[in-house]
């Protein structure tokens, strides 16, 4: 009983510290930072709404605002982090058509900015939508090319 107690107490503190994080990001957003910076700080306070609240609207909203600050200085690698945020918070809400959609601007962008992680994570998550649609031959092909292209560049997990 008292485990059970502990862990609810440690949730409860876990949660509190995840709403003080989301304001303390947003109140990084008043001091004057580059584009790039504000783009960053959208990002992360989308991903803080998904991961912590699971706050898929707010969460979207910023991650539509990261696409914004990104797109302004053309930083290909923040534009492809901010659509793929985009793509797995439509796919999050059974909006798969704009989900791919999203991905795929994802894969343009981590391509233009040669960044094989960026690649890796939008290929993925093309995959899992066609894996959700029932495309399976699709979702394999998306599935195993981040695996080759990370063989490919050594970036080997470990």
């Amino acid at each position: 009983m008292l485990s059970i107690l502990l862990f609810c107490i440690a949730i409860v503190f876990a949660l509190q510290a995840n709403g003080q994080a989301i304001d303390s990001l947003k109140q990084l957003l008043k001091k004057p930072v580059n584009d790039t910076t504000k783009g960053n700080l959208y990002a992360e306070i989308a991903n803080a709404y998904y991961n912590f609240d699971g706050n898929l609207d707010s969460a979207l909203e910023n991650y539509s605002k990261a696409v914004k600050w990104f797109g302004k200085k053309k930083h290909a690698s923040g534009l492809s982090l901010a659509h793929t945020g985009l793509g797995l918070i439509y796919r999050e809400k059974g909006i798969y058509d704009k989900s791919l959609m999203n991905y795929l601007k994802g894969l343009e962008y981590g391509k233009k900015s040669k960044s094989v992680k960026r690649i890796s994570k939008a290929l993925i998550g093309i995959g899992v939508v066609h894996h959700i649609q029932g495309d399976t031959t699709k979702a394999l092909y998306h599935y195993l090319e981040p695996e080759q292209l990370n063989l490919k560049h050594k970036n080997i997990p470990g």
